[in-house]
């Protein structure tokens, strides 16, 4: 664990940041750039593709909504956290590589609400690592920087997409081979979470005896939430604006394209977001220190 007296990055903070970099790889292409676009291709209704992944999207809301304060009682027993993290990314990972495999409409939103689940259960387990990964004085620093490194990730794989959708003849090849680079990249780059990220905060009991204590401290939970009168109201509010933010990553391109808005200034609109992401995700962090 760092130091308050060290200024550079350890090897565990760097690690756990790199996560970042990946996920940031899948919300930029499968999110929001590439799969929404090519989604609406294959349908060939523009308007109903935007309401099937409206639709989608909100499922996905609502689910892990419910399913994620189970899942984070769960990972409070010793290395719980980190396979379920492993096994959520993973998933997450191989499912969006098979969705090269496909081009019915039906499997691929299908694989989007499949591997857009794993991704929310497995950023669930990353935040968590938080604790484990530094201490209290630098959670804003590490946290900001980890913001920083995704959005030079994302920016970076758009990239990578971006001149391959530009040096292939076939925009259906490239599409796929988008998939395929994404599931690699989410892989790739977890790896040094893997191996030198450890879970080190969690609860002398074993999992049986957590999974019956789990409903009773869930309503412990909510009923302090209810009880304390500001942080009711924060998490109400961060519920609508989180929300909000999520509804414009997810739908952006998809209401672009049905608006008749062109590929490659929605990509170009996509790549300035990454770009002003990273200077000002280190300028937060800095205010959240003050």
């Amino acid at each position: 664990m760092a130091k308050k007296s060290e200024n550079k990055f350890s090897s565990v903070e760097k690690s756990w940041m790199l996560y970042d970099f990946t996920t940031n790889g899948y919300a930029t292409i499968i999110l929001t750039a590439i799969f929404p676009i090519y989604f609406n291709v294959v349908l060939g209704q523009n308007t109903l593709g935007l309401e099937l992944k409206g639709y989608a999207a909100s499922f996905v809301m609502l689910i892990s909504a419910i399913i994620c304060p189970f899942l984070g009682a769960i990972a409070d027993v010793n290395k719980m956290k980190k396979r379920l993290w492993a096994g959520f990314a993973l998933a997450g990972a191989v499912i969006v590589g098979a969705m090269a495999a496909t081009s019915s409409w039906e499997l691929l939103l299908a694989a989007y609400v499949l591997s857009n689940l794993a991704y929310n259960f497995a950023m669930l387990f990353y935040d968590s690592f938080i604790t484990d990964v530094t201490d209290h004085e630098r959670m804003h620093k590490v946290s900001t920087w980890a913001y920083a490194v995704g959005y030079v990730g994302g920016g970076f794989v758009l990239l990578v997409i971006t001149a391959v959708l530009m040096f292939t003849t076939s925009s259906v090849i490239a599409v796929k081979t988008s998939f395929i680079l994404t599931a690699l990249w989410w892989v790739i780059f977890s790896l040094p979470m893997l191996f030198n990220v450890h879970q080190t905060h969690f609860s002398e009991k074993n999992l049986s005896e957590t999974t019956h204590e789990m409903l009773g401290q869930l309503r412990q939970t909510f009923g302090a939430i209810w009880a304390n009168k500001p942080l009711r109201y924060f998490i109400l509010a961060y519920f609508f604006y989180i929300d909000g933010v999520g509804t414009v990553m997810t739908m952006a391109t998809s209401y672009g394209n049905t608006i008749g808005l062109g590929t490659t200034g929605m990509i170009l609109a996509l790549l300035v977001t990454q770009l002003l992401g990273l200077p000002f995700s280190i300028l937060f962090g800095r205010l959240a220190d003050r």
